[in-house]
Order: C-alpha cells, then structure tokens, then sequence
C-alpha cells in the first residue's frame, strides 16, 4: 500500500478509511452474489465510508441486509433510474445529522446521473467535520463536453463545502474521464488527486483494467476512470491508497469490472 510521507498511525492520530466502486450493475451474472462479495471486501478493509457506483435494485437489497445495522444508506435515486450511486457512512465512526445527505441532478445528464453529498459528518473521536460525496459521470466518448462540465460543477461543490461549510472534503467516483479531458480542466487550488498525493503507485495505477480483470472482455483497455479528489487543509492528509476487489470470486468473475479504490484519511487529533 503506497502512502506519502507525513504522519504514522499511533498515538495522537485518527484514520478513517475510504472507498469508492463501480458495482457493475449492469452485468446480470450473479449479482447477488458479487455485491455480497462486495460487502465482505469492505468490511474486511474495515471502510468507514463507501462510495457506491452503477447500484441496481438487487445489489441496493444485499448491501441494505449486510449493512443497515451499522451504516448510514442514502440511495435516493434507486426509485427513479435503473443504476444510480449510493453512500454508505459507518454509525459508529461518524455522527450524522438529519439534513446531512442531498443530492445534486446534473442537468445536461441524459442518463440520469447526479450528485450525491453528505456534509457536516462529524467524526466522533476527534469532533473533524467532513464532506463526502460521488457521483458517475457521464458515460460514453462522444458525452466529453458533458462530463467535462460535470466534473467543474464537482470542483465547484467541493469548494463550497470546503470554505463555506469548513469541511475537509472528499469526492470519490467513477468520472469516466480521458486523460485530456483531466489535463483540459485545472486542479483548483486546495485540490488534490489522492492517488498522486499518494506517490502515484503504479500497482494501483489502473481500476478499470481489462488486461487484468476480463468480466467485460470486449477490448484490453487500461484507464483511471475511477478517481478520489481531496480539499487539501485541517490537517488531513491520505495515508494510502490501493486496489481492491482484484481478487476472482469461486465462481470465476471479478466482483466488478472495476477494481474498487481504496484510501486512508489521516490527522493529528487535536488535544
């Protein structure tokens, strides 16, 4: 697991773990099945907080069995379209106000994609206050123009949260995007890529990788469609960052065609 330097988990410093994944929904076989293997795959990382992609009604039933005794599950859009994104908060990690989950609708989307936040959740041992939010950008080449504007729209959210609201915040999704679409729009100021910050570790370079993962064998493709962005600030730093779910389950499928991305978060606990 690659992690910058600065701070060491010891005595006088908090960790929250995050992750964020494409579920692949879409993909009927054994859906069930995978989404369970998705649930065991975050317990076992001990997540605090989930970030939830390409949710469909069936994976939505097996991480509410799994998961509602102990998170907090906000899905509002599991009513209206038939993949959406979901956020997972851990009730014992993080207080969470009622008025704290919201949701955003992208309004040149022509796929019904949103975006999802929670805001103002309060760590409870150290009293931090974060932001949390994901969303799917628009899918397909010919939509650049389209998820270009989402992701400005999502650095704008993030800004907000981060000098409005005081909170130390972090988007976690499926974006979608190509790399000259990144390089086309600036990182604001205060903003970091997690995976960067975190030494670019090569083992970790690539979620969507069908060299590696052949759930959807239509083509070898390599990217980082999946991306973590972090309001650098209070304190906060990320500590690590991996892959997970790059395992084949029994029954020969990946839990997703996306690896899931996963990171600490990382602060001195002030006295």
């Amino acid at each position: 697991m690659a992690s910058p330097q600065g701070l060491s988990a010891g005595v006088g410093v908090c960790e929250v773990k995050v992750v964020s994944w494409n579920m692949d929904g879409l993909d009927p076989r054994q859906i069930t099945e995978r989404a369970s293997a998705v649930c065991d795959i975050l317990e076992a990382e001990r997540a605090d907080v989930a970030l939830l992609q390409e949710v469909v009604h069936e994976s939505l039933d097996v991480l509410s069995t799994h998961f509602s005794a102990t998170f907090e599950i906000y899905a509002p859009s599991a009513d209206r379209v038939g993949y959406f994104v979901v956020l997972l908060i851990r009730s014992s990690t993080f207080k969470v106000e009622d008025g704290s989950f919201s949701e955003f609708d992208f309004m040149q989307s022509t796929q019904g994609r949103s975006l999802l936040q929670a805001k103002d959740i309060v760590h409870k041992e150290s009293g931090h206050r974060f932001a949390f939010l994901t969303s799917h950008l628009e899918s397909l080449k010919k939509k650049s123009k389209v998820r270009m504007k989402q992701l400005k729209e999502t650095f704008l959210s993030m800004n907000t949260l981060t000098k409005v609201d005081g909170c130390t915040v972090l988007f976690g999704g499926d974006t979608n995007l190509r790399d000259a679409e990144v390089e086309a729009i600036p990182m604001p100021e205060g903003v970091c890529n997690v995976w960067e910050k975190c030494g670019r570790p090569e083992e970790s370079r690539y979620p969507f990788d069908l060299k590696r993962n052949d759930n959807l064998s239509l083509w070898e493709v390599q990217t980082q469609y999946d991306k973590m962005f972090l309001s650098l600030g209070a304190g906060v730093i990320p500590s690590g960052f991996h892959l997970v779910g790059t395992s084949r389950l029994s029954f020969g499928l990946f839990p997703s065609d996306h690896f899931g991305i996963a990171c600490t978060l990382s602060w001195k606990r002030v006295p």
